[in-house]
């Protein structure tokens, strides 16, 4: 029937054909397998949409929050103006501690000075009764002071400190 000559051609031919069929047909594989891909994608997304439209519902509310509670220049500056008042308020304590603490230095230096006038008090002559009174009235006002105050006064005199311990 057909010569062997023919059936090599129409060998390589049917080879060809196959070849042919087997490019278009791994072409179309690959084609089908990305749209499914890209399809299974689509369905993905359609699926987490919710999901989405949720985070950017959440999203958006935050951001109004954030507005709502972002402080405006007034804030800022009621916020400035309370930080100087309590400025000026602390300095003003430490001034006051400041007068407070040479008052109380002042005090402690006039009842330390009790010591000084029972040394004198000691040795005042005895017919110096003036002296001695006045010496005894400086020394009782400076113990009753202390007293009240419930400080302790060093003794005898100390020539260095006139604070009391």
């Amino acid at each position: 029937m057909f010569s062997p000559a023919a059936r090599a051609v129409a060998a390589a031919a049917a080879a060809a054909v196959r070849a042919e069929r087997d490019r278009y047909r791994t072409a179309w594989l690959s084609a089908r397998f990305r749209a499914q891909a890209y399809g299974e994608g689509i369905e993905r997304v359609v699926e987490d949409r919710e999901a989405y439209q949720g985070w950017l519902r959440e999203a958006q509310e935050a951001l109004g929050r954030m507005d709502r509670s972002r402080p405006t220049n007034h804030a800022y500056e009621a916020a400035c103006a309370a930080l100087w008042k309590h400025r000026d308020r602390a300095d003003d304590a430490e001034a006051e501690r400041d007068e407070l603490r040479q008052q109380a230095s002042a005090v402690s230096e006039f009842v330390a000075q009790r010591a000084e006038y029972i040394t004198a008090i000691n040795n005042c002559h005895p017919d110096n009764a003036a002296g001695y009174d006045r010496w005894q009235g400086h020394a009782e006002a400076r113990r009753q002071l202390a007293e009240q105050l419930d400080l302790r006064v060093a003794w005898p005199a100390e020539d260095d400190q006139g604070a009391t311990s």
